[in-house]
């Protein structure tokens, strides 16, 4: 029958005629007009049956068209689900070809309790066969499909058609997903859902609503309680987004579609070296890492949104040799292949110049050569991949080189205190397999890091809609993930330095094959490199505890443990001491690109210096104060940071101070940043790292290690050097860079000062210091440096002028 349009008054209607015996099926048309009739759903349809103790039934179906992609607005693309599978007293079903159409809503129909019948809009139009030769399946029961072994997808309505697209387009790459569709949202099939999980061992869920607390998320919890020991990685979730629905234009971006679930998936892809294959997030920026081998992506072990310490496993690689490894670890050996390489003594091997030369790679910022400064491995050493073999010294900073093979140096090639030029070979390493030249375009794997080893063609990203490559950008990034100390790529072999040990006993598994263990115990024998096939379980029902992957490396770590790489000693800067003994110290690196720095900036920017005395006693009381406060108790706090505070506050007065010259384009560029630069005095010679007091204290110290990071010396516009530590009062410094200014801090000492005025003018001895200071006279005239210089000295003498500038 035709009704108002009043979905309170229809519901209503259809709870009064269920009572009175009936079977009522009414129809919201679109999927956001339910919500005025979420009062009669919710407090009657759901809770009359409950709230009679059974005497009174409601024989019901709310038939909900749902779901998105039809080009319509907000209130007609909604996927409500969730909130009445919250609801107890209601049962929940979607449909999702026409077969399931027509039998489920004939089932609800017959149900005597109250049923949300959702259909998914944008199938309205597909077309199927629909067989009335034998029953239907049961309403409440999922369906698988199509069958797979790899993962499975779980999906309902509209985006089992998507899933099934998805597992069509892995099944390419020779990836077998099984997809399931659930069918009945309340009461899940937990049956089915947890035979598929604890045979593939992975799960992703796929539905239009938004992610947050949504049906997706109760499925995962299930998964997570009733599958805990079979799962190998986080329960994924592909969904729309957090937002209202968007306009019809956008909702292509906003529903899941086959790219986003098979980006979640990403196992089976085909890769080529240095293809990118994961974005990363540094502190620094982001970074694009490509493929070490070439190969097939066999398992994601790290989800999207997970911060992953330095040399975690993050990706398994199939390369083809039988072993699919994760990305950057040493490949596995054969026993008895091995065995003859073992036995051949690292002299002969030295002699008759077999191995693989490593070139020296290209640490990126333009940078062309760097200085071998310290070799960690001797001739005849047993490396693994990741071993530091080498530190070279660029006019950057220090970097640790780590072997990209596992095996045997056989020859250095470069002595210390050499200068390299990038690309030539520096290492022979005796890996087990043929020499090797480094152009010898081999296109098998090349079980490098990032960088390493011979390109395969350009870096490029596996083409995705609506998604651009930039090989540009991409060198770019990586050239910056290159440039400070290798960020160190896992080993499977690597436990704290020793080799692991293996074992041919067999252990007992669960059905289907499938080991049990704990996630936090997997991630330990995964961290440790440990097959859990390989370990003997000593938990209840035969799952492996943490206890047992102990035991397997304890005992048999001694059996098969191999040589251990040399030890690393203590890197110490090479003293230059004038007067004791005549020498010649080599001009390179940090202290190169400084000299010629500083040269170029005394002869292009014409340096004006001035100076001022300064009463700094009430900074001092300041930071007695800062210092007795509970949350800097543990922080070195020094005058730097008020010093570092008074800079930026007087140069909002005086904003021609964080400005720059452009020659080129004959113009002064004003920064909308202050970014300070701190100099720090280092055995390489005086760094500027910029970016209060925790940042001064952290950066300080990794200036002096020599691990800063190109990010961390570059863009500054404003530099403060204390000269102060080293009992000096004041200097004529040389201005950093393309910067405006450089300020010097004296030391600060106590002195005899003039305080008071008229009879009460007396002298006191105080804390004083002189500040001094170098600009650049094109961007700033005498008055505008003096003024600056009279404002930050006016605030460290009074910081309560701070509350008023």
């Amino acid at each position: 029958m035709d009704s108002p349009l009043a979905e309170s008054g229809i519901v209503g209607t259809a709870v009064g005629m269920s009572l009175r015996g009936y079977r009522p099926c009414v129809e919201m048309q679109f999927d956001g007009f339910v919500f005025p009739a979420f009062d009669q759903i919710i407090n009657q349809m759901a809770k009359m049956h409950y709230r009679t103790h059974g005497l009174l039934k409601i024989p019901m179906v709310v038939r909900i068209p749902y779901g998105g992609g039809i080009g319509a607005v907000e209130h007609h693309s909604e996927s409500p689900e969730a909130y009445f599978c919250h609801t107890p007293g209601l049962k929940v079903v979607a449909c999702s070809n026409p077969n399931d159409a027509y039998w489920m809503i004939q089932q609800a129909i017959a149900d005597d309790d109250p049923v949300i019948f959702f259909e998914p809009k944008r199938r309205y139009h597909d077309k199927g066969e629909v067989d009335e030769t034998k029953p239907p399946m049961d309403l409440y029961k999922a369906n698988t499909v199509r069958p797979g072994k790899h993962a499975t997808l779980l999906t309902h309505g509209p985006t089992v058609k998507t899933c099934l697209q998805s597992a069509e387009a892995a099944a390419a790459d020779g990836i077998e997903l099984e997809v399931i569709d659930l069918r009945s949202l309340n009461p899940l099939d937990m049956d089915a859902i947890e035979d598929s999980v604890k045979r593939t061992g992975h799960a992703i869920v796929v539905h239009e609503a938004q992610r947050s607390f949504g049906l997706g998320a109760e499925i995962a919890a299930r998964i997570q309680q009733d599958c805990f020991y079979h799962l190998e990685a986080p329960v994924m979730r592909v969904t729309g987004f957090d937002t209202p629905y968007p306009p019809s234009r956008l909702e292509e971006e906003f529903l899941p579609n086959l790219d986003r679930i098979l980006d979640t998936v990403k196992e089976g892809d085909v890769v080529k070296v240095n293809d990118i294959i994961v974005e990363v997030e540094t502190s620094k920026s982001l970074v694009e890492l490509p493929a070490p081998w070439s190969g097939k992506v066999h398992k994601i072990m790290e989800p999207e949104g997970k911060e992953v310490e330095v040399g975690t496993p993050i990706i398994i690689i199939d390369d083809g040799s039988g072993d699919a490894l994760p990305a950057a670890a040493a490949p596995k050996v054969d026993a008895k292949a091995a065995a003859p390489a073992a036995a051949a003594p690292a002299a002969g091997a030295a002699a008759s110049g077999a191995g693989r030369p490593f070139n020296l790679p290209d640490p990126g910022e333009g940078l062309t050569e760097a200085t071998i400064t310290q070799w960690k491995v001797k001739e005849g050493d047993k490396v693994k991949v990741n071993d530091i073999i080498v530190e070279v010294e660029t006019s950057k900073s220090l970097v640790e080189l780590p072997s990209p093979w596992t095996g045997t140096i056989v020859k250095i090639l470069e002595p210390v205190g050499k200068e390299v030029e990038v690309g030539s070979p520096i290492v022979m390493i005796d890996d087990g397999t043929a020499p090797a030249s480094a152009a010898s375009g081999d296109a098998g794997r090349e079980a490098n890091l990032v960088g390493y080893g011979a390109l395969e063609g350009g870096t490029a990203r596996r083409a995705r809609r609506g998604r651009s490559s930039s090989a540009e950008a991409s060198q770019a990034q990586m050239s910056a993930a290159l440039s400070g100390t290798p960020q160190d790529a896992p080993a499977l072999e690597e436990a704290h330095g020793e080799a692991l040990p293996t074992s041919s006993a067999p252990v007992p598994v669960a059905a289907g094959g499938k080991v049990l263990a704990k996630p936090p115990v997997r991630k330990f024998a995964k961290d440790k490199g440990v097959d859990l096939a390989q370990v003997n379980p000593t938990g209840d029902g035969g799952v492996i505890t943490r206890a047992d992957v102990e035991a397997f490396l304890a005992g048999g770590a001694s059996a098969s443990s191999t040589s251990q790489p040399a030890s690393v000693a203590a890197v110490v800067s090479t003293p230059f001491v004038s007067g004791l003994e005549a020498g010649r110290e080599p001009i390179k690196g940090v202290r190169k690109v400084t000299a010629k720095a500083m040269v170029e900036s005394a002869f292009t920017k014409p340096h004006v210096t001035e100076w001022v005395d300064v009463d700094v006693t009430a900074t001092m009381d300041l930071l007695d104060k800062i210092k007795s406060r509970r949350d800097f108790r543990d922080v070195k706090v020094s005058p730097m940071a008020i010093f570092s505070k008074a800079v930026c506050i007087a140069m909002g007065r005086t904003p021609q101070i964080n400005s720059s010259w452009d020659e080129a384009a004959q113009e002064i560029v004003f920064h909308g940043d202050v970014n300070l630069g701190f100099a720090a005095a280092t055995p390489r010679g005086l760094m500027v790292p910029n970016d209060l007091v925790i940042a001064i204290n952290d950066l300080v110290k990794v200036a002096r290690d020599g691990k800063l990071q190109p990010a961390d010396y570059s863009g500054g516009t404003f530099t403060i050097t204390n000269v102060g530590v080293f009992g000096v009062d004041s200097g004529t410094p040389i201005i950093n860079g393309n910067e405006s200014a450089i300020l010097v801090l004296g030391s600060i000492t106590r002195k005899p000062w003039v305080v008071g005025t008229g009879e009460e003018e007396r002298i006191e001895p105080r804390w004083v210091t002189t500040l001094g200071m170098s600009f650049d006279h094109r961007l700033i005239d005498g008055e505008q440096g003096s003024k600056f210089l009279r404002d930050v000295a006016d605030i460290v003498e009074s910081p309560e002028l701070a509350l008023l500038f």
